[in-house]
């Protein structure tokens, strides 16, 4: 059975890889969460996104 340092030049990006991944769905959980306590508070969370209508 071969060992984890036998990887060797491989490991930095398998771990880079991980990590990116990682980062992003935490990123994406925290989106979701601000998201949902502004629906929660009774905020619109698209109105800064939003463009102003026409009249």
């Amino acid at each position: 059975m071969r060992s984890i340092t036998d990887l060797g030049i491989w490991l930095i990006p398998i771990v880079a890889i991980v990590v990116w991944g990682a980062t992003e769905i935490v990123k994406t959980i925290m989106h979701h969460q601000e998201r949902a306590q502004m629906i929660a508070r009774g905020m619109d969370p698209d109105a800064p996104h939003r463009k102003p209508e026409a009249k």
